[in-house]
């Protein structure tokens, strides 16, 4: 199980480096982190659905506060809960939910989602801290998904 997350972390990293045109040094500070930032946590999303060659954090912390995905008065250092970064892969891959999520929007019912598609284990809990290795994770999960559905 870990061989294959491994394997499927580095084809993910070599295919967004690819396809994005990112700096490595990026995604090396995005895969080391213990807690990612708001910021940080919103970069390859965002770079999901604007890719820009000279993306920073700041600007990908932007990108979802205007599309009202981030509060803006969240400080965009402070550490991602996985309730928050769960919302903002739902509505980046435009996954289906629930009807409560349907409803709402909320990212509470966007982690339950993620947890019944199977994407988040059972003992995730919503405020616990993401570290980059689960953020990807999670991301190449939603990126496979998405692709399966055709999006």
């Amino acid at each position: 199980m870990k061989k294959i997350f491994t394997i499927s972390v580095l084809l993910f990293l070599f295919t967004s480096i690819a396809t994005f045109g990112q700096s490595a040094d990026i995604f090396s500070e995005i895969i080391e982190a213990e807690e990612l930032t708001v910021q940080q946590a919103a970069y390859i999303p965002c770079s999901w659905l604007n890719p820009q060659s000279d993306l920073s954090f700041q600007d990908a912390f932007s990108f979802f506060c205007e599309k009202g995905w981030l509060d803006p008065n969240t400080p965009a250092d402070e550490p991602i809960s996985l309730k928050e970064f769960s919302g903002i892969c739902m509505k980046t891959w435009n996954i289906p939910g629930g009807l409560m999520y349907k409803i709402t929007k909320s990212n509470w019912y966007a982690f339950k989602e993620l947890r019944a598609k199977g994407f988040l284990h059972s003992y995730d809990d919503p405020s616990m801290k993401v570290s980059g290795e689960k953020a990807l994770d999670l991301i190449y999960q939603c990126m496979e998904y998405a692709e399966n559905r055709g999006l």
